[in-house]
C-alpha cells in the first residue's frame, strides 16, 4: 500500500479501518481475491504506525455490510463481497473529503 500517513484518518482505530478497507478492496479488484488473511492488514497497520492492542476488536467491527470475518487467531480471514466494493468510492469520498470527479494530490 502506498498512501502518505498524512492522508490517513486521525487516530489508531480510524487508521486501522481505513487501511483494512483499502487493502480488502484492492485485493478484491486487482487480484480477484475474495478472502484476505487478517495478518496482511495487521502488518500494514504496523508499518503505518496505527497498530495497537485493540486491532482485533477494531477489525471485527468491519463484519457485516459486505465483509464477513471468519476464523480465529492466525487463520482469521475477511471475505469481501461485491456489495461492499460497490460502495467503496463513496467511502473514500466521505473519508478523504473529496468531491466526485476530482482528484487530490
Amino acid at each position: 500500500m502506498a498512501v502518505h500517513t498524512s492522508t490517513l484518518p486521525k487516530g489508531k482505530k480510524p487508521g486501522q479501518l481505513f487501511i483494512a478497507r483499502v487493502i480488502l478492496t484492492a485485493r478484491f479488484v486487482w487480484l480477484s481475491e475474495t478472502e484476505v488473511a487478517v495478518k496482511t492488514v495487521r502488518s500494514e497497520c504496523d508499518r503505518y504506525g496505527v497498530q495497537d492492542s485493540n486491532f482485533a476488536v477494531n477489525f471485527k467491527s468491519l463484519n457485516g455490510a459486505g465483509i464477513t470475518i471468519s476464523g480465529s487467531g492466525a487463520g482469521q480471514k475477511a471475505k469481501v463481497r461485491q456489495s461492499y466494493i460497490d460502495g467503496f468510492a463513496q467511502f473514500l469520498r466521505d473519508t478523504l473529503g473529496t468531491e466526485e470527479g476530482t482528484a487530490t494530490s
